[in-house]
């Protein structure tokens, strides 16, 4: 699938909550640089096998490179989103082309991204449908990767966020309401897809969120 219908899901029983859950990937050796040369070519190697990893559950839509200033702090940051008639793989294509053409020193590389995902519809407000959803709310990003990959630095990784509770057995924004439909639907999805991106990285994944998180999304409550 290339081109996705993005709808807006019915807030019923979960919303926005911050640091939900936050999953990191030290990366291997093989992507430890010394040039701006390789540097390039290793953060598109990490974008191709994180967006493999993930395919069954998330597509990018907007790809951002932050770029150093010459203070050594954050600087100028260029936003890739990918356009509604633009082939899915044009786009990422478009994006390695602009990484590899890219003449300041990278600072980090953001992945936001749509969610393939049970969800509450206005149409279906008691039965979950699968479907691509992307915003919480619309200021929101209902998910992101952050990777970094410094020619100074040895410890390469990426980071997969969420801040919402559409994987978890309740909804604290909602006064704890029950969400264990979702949550029995949903943590799968999540579990498969964090799976793959350890495996292909061959890298252990070291989860932080909400209580009851680990390395492959989260545990039933009867289990925390």
């Amino acid at each position: 699938m290339n081109l996705v219908k993005v709808i807006e899901p019915l807030l019923s029983t979960w919303g926005y909550k911050q640091d939900a859950g936050d999953w990191d990937i030290q990366l291997p050796a093989a992507f430890v640089c010394s040039s701006s040369k390789e540097q390039k070519k290793a953060y598109c190697t990490a974008i191709t096998i994180t967006l493999d990893a993930f395919s069954s559950l998330i597509k990018a839509y907007k790809i951002s490179i932050l770029s150093m200033s010459n203070s050594g702090c954050k600087g100028n940051t260029v936003i890739f989103e990918h356009q509604h008639t633009e082939d899915y793989e044009d786009y990422i294509a478009r994006v390695f082309k602009a990484i590899d053409n890219y003449s300041n020193e990278i600072y980090e590389i953001e992945i936001k991204f749509d969610l393939h995902a049970y969800i509450y519809t206005k149409e279906n407000y008691d039965k979950p449908i699968l479907s691509w959803v992307r915003y919480v709310e619309k200021s929101i990003a209902i998910g992101e990767f952050n990777i970094s990959i410094s020619t100074e630095d040895d410890e390469p990784y990426i980071g997969f966020r969420i801040e919402h509770t559409l994987f978890y057995p309740s909804s604290l924004q909602n006064n704890n309401e029950d969400n264990t439909e979702l949550f029995e639907l949903n943590q799968p999805l999540l579990e498969k897809a964090l799976k793959n991106w350890e495996k292909k990285f061959n890298s252990e994944i070291e989860a932080d969120g909400l209580t009851g998180v680990y390395k492959y999304g989260y545990l039933p409550q009867d289990q925390w």
